[in-house]
């Protein structure tokens, strides 16, 4: 999520009148999903995992022309328990304001649900684009980039 000229107040949230010029969710390629679920603390989770061929949310972005919902990332060691570094470049119109209405507010004592969010469900129906469950050729895999090969320039 992107703000823009926004008010943040001293419990680090932004009020109950939120809008952004973004609002977006990225992914990871489900080869390193697979292989974060199998270490600590993730093998507590007792929260059932979604797959990106089952993820509605993903299906939405992959359809969209020109979006690349996947993280590129390098791994910072010989495993994922050493941790990976993970890139996505997006551009953002920032005199684009709209209005969202959270999930959740967070107060001093939590989170407390937000009765006209909307959200909630299982999203929108049906398979993943191509209608069989899978991922359709041609989306971009997200996969781990060599980190010899992989460079980067600050402007």
């Amino acid at each position: 999520m992107v703000h823009t000229n926004v008010t943040r107040y001293c419990n680090g949230t932004l009020g109950n009148e939120v809008s952004a010029s973004h609002v977006g969710q990225t992914f990871f390629d489900q080869a390193l999903i697979s292989e974060v679920e199998l270490q600590a603390p993730y093998t507590t989770n007792q929260q059932e995992l979604t797959l990106n061929a089952d993820d509605s949310i993903l299906a939405e972005e992959a359809a969209t022309d020109g979006v690349d919902p996947f993280m590129e990332y390098t791994l910072l060691g010989n495993s994922v328990s050493d941790g990976l570094f993970a890139w996505l470049a997006f551009g953002i119109n920032a005199t684009q304001v709209q209005s969202i209405t959270p999930a959740v507010f967070y107060y001093g004592d939590g989170g407390v649900a937000n009765p006209d969010s909307g959200s909630g469900g299982d999203g929108p129906g049906g398979d993943f684009p191509g209608g069989n469950g899978t991922v359709p050729s041609g989306v971009p895999s997200g996969s781990q980039r060599d980190a010899a090969t992989t460079s980067s320039t600050a402007a």
